[in-house]
């Protein structure tokens, strides 16, 4: 689709007006819109985006991450979604949109027909006013957030409600095990999860017990310091989700092929990411002798 980019340059006055005239008018060109950090958006200027939304047919993509997104610009944004018609892939914000502003961002987000949600890097600490509000969305991106077992308690309670999540990141929300155990049993129709860069230890992995029959996919778990005792957590852990195939655990300090083979043994695994993991030789026999499904490795950077 056509995307355009909203540069630097002119004057914000002159942006803005420009976009929204182009937004209200349907420019049938104008399927994407990336606001580029050198663009300034000051209050006031998100709820003159927003009533242009309103009126559009044509805009299937916003990306403005990075931009401050006030509450109340973040309310006439919310509003403007529950009659725009088109819009399903929406990333705004900035590190000080915070709780208020994701409460009112979402407040009926379950009425637009947004099926992808970036909120990443956006201080976001409380995902209450996530509940009730999944039922259309695909992705929803939650990195770079500081979450804790509070959060992950409601992120738990929005997913096991009406939700149609499918893919879920949570790369480097400083989530432990306690975090994980809190959600986990909540995310059986996920099929893609992200949790890289989390702390998650070998007690994290531990605690990843997926529902029973659960649809997960793919797992991304690089750099969450597994070790061996998190890699053979994980191997027990993945008799519950009879469809993974992909698992990321590049940086994980795994030195033992004997764990990966554990892994691999008796799974389905396609495809295994274990860049950066001192295996050697000996580790890359093990995982020659338990991947009998594997069909793409890398082990760039294994020693």
């Amino acid at each position: 689709s056509p995307i355009c980019m909203a540069w630097g340059g002119a004057s914000n006055v002159d942006w803005v007006g420009n976009i929204c005239s182009r937004i209200s008018s349907n420019a049938p060109e104008l399927r994407s819109l990336h606001v580029l950090p050198s663009r300034s958006l000051k209050d006031g200027d998100w709820t003159r985006i927003a009533q242009a939304l309103s009126r559009n047919h044509v805009l299937t993509e916003l990306y403005a991450s990075g931009h401050h997104l006030a509450a109340q610009d973040a309310a006439a944004l919310s509003e403007s979604l529950c009659t725009n018609s088109t819009l399903t892939s929406l990333c705004v914000g900035g590190r000080e949109l915070g709780d208020h502003g994701l409460a009112a961002l979402t407040r009926r987000l379950a009425e637009s027909g947004v099926t992808s949600l970036d909120l990443e890097n956006n201080g976001i600490t409380d995902l209450s006013a996530l509940q009730g509000q999944l039922p259309n969305i695909r992705s929803l991106n939650l990195a770079r957030n500081p979450l804790g077992k509070q959060a992950a308690e409601q992120l738990a309670a929005a997913c096991s409600g009406a939700s149609g999540v499918s893919e879920l990141n949570l790369s480097g929300c400083g989530l432990g095990g306690a975090e994980v155990r809190a959600f986990i049993p909540a995310l059986g129709g996920v099929t893609c999860l992200q949790l890289a860069h989390n702390p998650l230890g070998p007690e994290g992995c531990a605690a990843l017990n997926f529902p029973e029959g659960c649809a997960l996919e793919t797992l991304d778990l690089c750099g969450v310091e597994a070790g061996r005792q998190g890699a053979l957590s994980l191997a027990q852990a993945t008799y519950s989700a009879p469809s993974l195939r992909q698992v990321l655990l590049r940086d994980n300090g795994i030195a033992d092929g004997g764990c990966l083979e554990q892994l691999l043994q008796g799974s389905k695994i396609s495809t295994v990411d274990l860049s950066e993991n001192p295996i050697g030789n000996d580790g890359a026999l093990a995982l020659a002798a338990g991947g009998t499904s594997l069909a793409h490795v890398c082990m760039r950077g294994c020693g």
